[in-house]
């Protein structure tokens, strides 16, 4: 096994273990899930892996960041609901982050299939 495939498997299992610690607290770990989307994406890109699943993790690390991005707004606004003035709609605009949530850990589970069974059928 090349020192490449070695790095990329501990770089995607870092960054797995880092988004779901972020999962703890999506907001106050938002930069957590961030990071850990981040080195899944690397972790791919070093594994040499297909063109779908590097293109799936970079637009999931997109929307991620986007929706980070959206609840840091939102929470410097006041947040929704209550008494902030906003209606609780509002916090759809924050939607791309759980979306991005789930079409990278979907990109990270069809890579480590793929992996088991390359390994496998060796």
């Amino acid at each position: 096994m090349s020192k490449r495939t070695v790095w990329s498997r501990v770089v995607c299992a870092i960054g797995a273990a880092a988004m779901l610690v972020g999962l703890i607290d999506p907001l106050d770990l938002s930069l957590v899930t961030l990071g850990g989307s981040a080195l899944i994406a690397l972790g791919l890109v070093l594994a040499r892996s297909g063109r779908t699943l590097i293109t799936l993790a970079s637009i999931a690390l997109a929307l991620i960041a986007v929706g980070v991005v959206a609840m840091f707004i939102l929470t410097a606004l006041g947040g929704v609901g209550g008494t902030s003035g906003r209606s609780g709609w509002w916090a759809l605009v924050a939607a791309p982050y759980p979306l991005g949530l789930a079409v990278e850990f979907a990109a990270a589970v069809v890579w480590g299939v793929g992996i088991a069974r390359h390994r496998r059928s060796d």
